[in-house]
């Protein structure tokens, strides 16, 4: 099909093989896939390499009774006063089963594991980048994003605003007492 200029039109769904390079070429003219990832399904059995590069995390495989899912950087500031927020629940919540995992997107793996030991998080770090065949299926395009999932690992909340809430610390709460 052409339009009327006759150039082709340029397909933005790309529902291709992860790593393929139409997604890649997507993604560096600004465009996401269509994403595997929405709100009531089951989370896909993916892996994140963590940041010393020794294991792989996999979110799917928590026995968790709440897992958030923080996809970062270090050069972003919000990501940053999001990773503090995060601490908080994570404090408060990790006895009755709140796990946290947190992806960064950046290259630099080795500042990804300077920055999780100097500030003693207590999760697991993962640095993977946007053209990872993981974070493409998923339709990440910037951060900060948070995927929350269930102890099914249903997707509960799929955004960038999640943890900008206010009342962020009373829904988790509420979300424990319906258990």
């Amino acid at each position: 099909m052409k339009t009327k200029s006759g150039t082709r039109p340029i397909s933005i769904s790309c529902r291709t093989t992860p790593g393929h390079l139409r997604i890649n070429d997507s993604y560096s003219r600004g465009y996401a896939p269509e994403s595997v990832v929405f709100v009531g399904r089951y989370f896909p059995d993916l892996s994140f390499r963590s940041a010393d590069r020794t294991t792989e995390n996999t979110p799917a495989e928590y026995e968790a009774n709440l897992s958030i899912l923080f996809f970062w950087s270090p050069d972003d500031e919000q990501s940053l006063d999001q990773i503090t927020r995060l601490k908080s629940l994570h404090n408060r919540f990790a006895g009755r089963g709140l796990t946290v995992t947190a992806i960064a997107l950046y290259p630099d793996a080795e500042r990804i594991e300077r920055f999780h030991s100097h500030h003693n998080l207590p999760w697991k770090t993962a640095a993977e980048t946007l053209r990872s065949p993981a974070v493409q299926v998923i339709g990440i395009t910037s951060v900060p994003h948070t995927i929350v999932l269930d102890s099914a690992n249903r997707v509960l909340v799929n955004n960038d605003a999640f943890l900008n809430d206010d009342r962020i610390e009373e829904m988790v709460e509420e979300y424990f007492q319906s258990r």
